[in-house]
């Protein structure tokens, strides 16, 4: 059974790498057929920390608003 699973975080800049290591863990234990959508309420999200986030795409398939 495949279920589509949607997800929102609210995050600043010092909340971000912890934001992204709970997308990390929700992605490295879900289900082989779950699908994912994130959304991120950014509050000014350095372009660094938002580069990490996008650089889980290279490992794991999931959407990211």
């Amino acid at each position: 059974m495949t279920r589509k699973l949607t997800i929102c975080f609210a995050s600043d800049d010092n909340y971000a790498p912890y934001m992204g290591m709970a997308i990390f863990s929700i992605l490295k234990n879900a289900a082989p057929k779950d699908t994912f959508h994130f959304y991120v309420l950014d509050n000014k999200i350095s372009d660094k920390n938002k580069q990490k986030l996008d650089s889980l795409h290279q490992t794991y398939d999931f959407d990211l608003t």
